[in-house]
Protein backbone atom coordinates (compact mmCIF):
# COMPACT_ATOMS: atom_id res chain seq x y z
CA UNK A 1 0.00 0.00 0.00
CA UNK A 2 1.03 3.56 -0.15
CA UNK A 3 2.60 5.65 2.44
CA UNK A 4 0.24 7.52 4.65
CA UNK A 5 2.15 9.36 6.71
CA UNK A 6 1.84 13.01 7.30
CA UNK A 7 3.07 15.06 4.49
CA UNK A 8 4.66 17.96 4.06
CA UNK A 9 4.72 20.09 0.98
CA UNK A 10 7.49 22.49 0.68
CA UNK A 11 6.88 25.26 -2.29
CA UNK A 12 9.10 28.50 -3.63
CA UNK A 13 8.33 30.88 -5.28
CA UNK A 14 5.62 29.75 -8.52
CA UNK A 15 7.45 26.07 -7.65
CA UNK A 16 3.88 26.09 -5.45
CA UNK A 17 1.94 24.97 -9.05
CA UNK A 18 2.54 21.24 -8.54
CA UNK A 19 1.66 20.93 -5.15
CA UNK A 20 -1.71 22.29 -5.28
CA UNK A 21 -2.04 20.08 -7.74
CA UNK A 22 -1.84 17.51 -5.37
CA UNK A 23 -3.65 18.98 -2.75
CA UNK A 24 -6.92 19.26 -5.12
CA UNK A 25 -6.33 15.12 -5.85
CA UNK A 26 -6.18 14.51 -1.86
CA UNK A 27 -9.23 16.76 -1.82
CA UNK A 28 -11.38 15.32 -4.55
CA UNK A 29 -10.44 11.81 -2.88
CA UNK A 30 -11.43 13.23 0.65
CA UNK A 31 -8.19 11.97 1.96
CA UNK A 32 -7.49 11.56 5.82
CA UNK A 33 -3.87 12.74 5.25
CA UNK A 34 -2.40 14.91 7.48
CA UNK A 35 -1.11 17.84 5.14
CA UNK A 36 0.96 20.93 5.61
CA UNK A 37 2.01 23.11 2.68
CA UNK A 38 4.12 25.58 3.43
CA UNK A 39 4.71 27.93 0.93
CA UNK A 40 7.71 30.66 0.69
CA UNK A 41 6.16 33.10 -1.81
CA UNK A 42 9.14 35.05 -3.14
CA UNK A 43 8.10 38.25 -5.36
CA UNK A 44 5.06 35.74 -6.65
CA UNK A 45 1.76 37.56 -5.76
CA UNK A 46 0.23 34.47 -3.74
CA UNK A 47 -3.71 35.59 -5.07
CA UNK A 48 -5.53 33.17 -6.72
CA UNK A 49 -3.49 30.27 -5.05
CA UNK A 50 -3.89 31.86 -1.58
CA UNK A 51 -7.33 31.68 -2.14
CA UNK A 52 -8.18 28.07 -3.69
CA UNK A 53 -5.67 26.72 -1.12
CA UNK A 54 -7.82 28.23 1.74
CA UNK A 55 -10.88 26.73 0.42
CA UNK A 56 -8.87 23.26 0.34
CA UNK A 57 -8.83 24.11 4.06
CA UNK A 58 -12.38 23.80 4.51
CA UNK A 59 -12.78 20.95 2.73
CA UNK A 60 -9.84 19.39 4.22
CA UNK A 61 -9.34 20.26 7.93
CA UNK A 62 -6.38 17.94 8.24
CA UNK A 63 -4.48 20.44 5.80
CA UNK A 64 -2.23 23.41 7.30
CA UNK A 65 -1.31 26.18 5.60
CA UNK A 66 1.51 28.56 6.08
CA UNK A 67 1.76 31.13 3.47
CA UNK A 68 4.67 33.53 3.41
CA UNK A 69 6.84 36.39 2.25
CA UNK A 70 10.07 34.47 4.38
CA UNK A 71 12.55 32.82 2.50
CA UNK A 72 11.85 29.19 2.83
CA UNK A 73 14.79 27.49 4.94
CA UNK A 74 14.91 24.39 7.43
CA UNK A 75 14.24 27.22 10.41
CA UNK A 76 10.54 28.15 9.11
CA UNK A 77 10.12 24.47 8.66
CA UNK A 78 10.93 23.57 11.70
CA UNK A 79 8.80 26.46 13.46
CA UNK A 80 5.46 24.65 12.20
CA UNK A 81 6.84 21.11 12.98
CA UNK A 82 7.30 19.27 16.46
CA UNK A 83 9.26 16.60 15.11
CA UNK A 84 11.03 15.88 11.61
CA UNK A 85 9.28 12.10 10.82
CA UNK A 86 7.23 13.66 8.01
CA UNK A 87 7.65 12.62 4.21
CA UNK A 88 8.45 15.67 2.67
CA UNK A 89 8.00 16.67 -1.01
CA UNK A 90 10.03 19.59 -2.07
CA UNK A 91 8.95 22.18 -5.65
CA UNK A 92 11.48 24.80 -6.45
CA UNK A 93 14.86 25.54 -7.94
CA UNK A 94 17.04 23.21 -8.18
CA UNK A 95 19.57 25.36 -6.49
CA UNK A 96 17.03 25.37 -3.55
CA UNK A 97 16.24 22.26 -3.72
CA UNK A 98 19.58 21.09 -3.03
CA UNK A 99 20.09 23.56 -0.40
CA UNK A 100 16.76 22.48 1.86
CA UNK A 101 17.55 18.78 1.07
CA UNK A 102 20.94 19.10 3.35
CA UNK A 103 19.36 21.06 5.59
CA UNK A 104 15.93 18.16 6.04
CA UNK A 105 18.92 15.60 6.50
CA UNK A 106 21.21 17.64 9.13
CA UNK A 107 17.85 18.19 10.61
CA UNK A 108 17.57 14.39 10.98
CA UNK A 109 14.94 13.68 8.24
CA UNK A 110 16.04 10.54 6.29
CA UNK A 111 16.91 10.99 2.42
CA UNK A 112 14.37 8.19 1.49
CA UNK A 113 11.76 10.56 2.80
CA UNK A 114 12.62 13.44 0.69
CA UNK A 115 11.03 14.02 -2.75
CA UNK A 116 11.69 16.62 -5.36
CA UNK A 117 10.78 18.56 -8.20
CA UNK A 118 12.84 21.04 -9.57
CA UNK A 119 13.20 23.51 -12.26
CA UNK A 120 16.61 25.20 -14.07
CA UNK A 121 19.54 25.29 -15.70
CA UNK A 122 20.76 21.75 -13.84
CA UNK A 123 17.66 19.78 -15.15
CA UNK A 124 18.42 20.75 -18.85
CA UNK A 125 18.54 17.93 -21.12
CA UNK A 126 19.25 18.39 -24.32
CA UNK A 127 17.55 16.74 -27.09
CA UNK A 128 20.39 15.08 -30.02
CA UNK A 129 17.84 14.86 -32.28
CA UNK A 130 16.23 18.51 -31.90
CA UNK A 131 18.65 21.12 -34.13
CA UNK A 132 16.26 24.40 -33.80
CA UNK A 133 14.52 24.70 -30.34
CA UNK A 134 16.00 24.70 -27.16
CA UNK A 135 15.70 21.89 -24.59
CA UNK A 136 12.96 21.59 -22.38
CA UNK A 137 13.02 21.67 -18.67
CA UNK A 138 12.45 18.60 -16.87
CA UNK A 139 11.50 17.92 -13.38
CA UNK A 140 13.55 15.75 -11.88
CA UNK A 141 13.15 13.44 -8.78
CA UNK A 142 14.90 12.75 -5.63
CA UNK A 143 15.87 10.37 -3.07
CA UNK A 144 12.83 12.29 0.08
CA UNK A 145 5.16 16.56 10.04
CA UNK A 146 3.60 17.26 12.18
CA UNK A 147 0.90 20.60 12.88
CA UNK A 148 1.22 23.59 15.28
CA UNK A 149 1.70 26.43 13.03
CA UNK A 150 -0.60 28.96 12.98
CA UNK A 151 -2.45 29.41 8.84
CA UNK A 152 -1.93 32.82 7.84
CA UNK A 153 -5.22 35.23 8.30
Amino acid sequence: GSDDRPAVLLADGIAVAPLVSMIRAAAGARSPRELWLIWATGDVDPGHFRQELEAAAVALPQLRLLISGERMNVELVRRCLSASNYLFHLCGNQEWVDELTGDLVRWGVPARDIHSESSGPANVRPDPDSRSLPPLIVPGRRGLPRPECATTP
